[in-house]
């Protein structure tokens, strides 16, 4: 099994450190990506990925949904940031809430996609995804 791990700029690396102990413990793979990195080489990783970890706050959570939800790979955000209003998780539950990944004791919370798509003489011209994303979120915090 492999998990993305998708951190913000300056993310603390103790805290990678800490995801990727718990989740190499559970026979899983990591992988680390940049937010801000080309896309491209994150799409080209989550063909065989099973869960996108995203350490950030609601910015580095709409990206990982941008990337994982055309793909059907759930999300399970952990907040870094201040508000952390989409995010699931705060960074000192990080072990517990992985470790109720592994033993499936989660949830997947379906949310909704805004999609647009651009259409001139017929034809279409352009498609973006908006940021109310249709993505699964691994809900993997007490009390769910």
């Amino acid at each position: 099994m492999k998990i993305c791990i998708l951190r913000a700029p300056h993310t603390d690396k103790s805290v990678i450190a800490r995801a990727v102990k718990v989740i190499t413990a559970n026979q899983a793979e990591a992988w680390e990506a940049d937010r801000d990195g080309p896309e491209s080489a994150i799409t080209s990783r989550l063909k065989d990925t099973a869960l996108v970890i995203t350490l950030g706050g609601d910015g580095t959570f709409l990206a990982g949904a941008h990337l994982a939800a055309p793909r059907g790979v759930p999300l399970l955000g952990v907040n870094l940031g201040r508000l952390g209003f989409l995010t699931e998780l705060d960074a000192e539950d990080i072990e517990a809430g992985l470790k109720r990944f592994f033993k499936g004791d989660y949830r997947i919370e379906e949310r909704n996609v805004l999609q647009a798509t651009l259409t001139r003489n017929k034809k279409n011209i352009a498609r973006a995804i908006g940021s109310t994303k249709r993505s699964s979120t691994a809900q993997a915090r007490r009390g769910c």
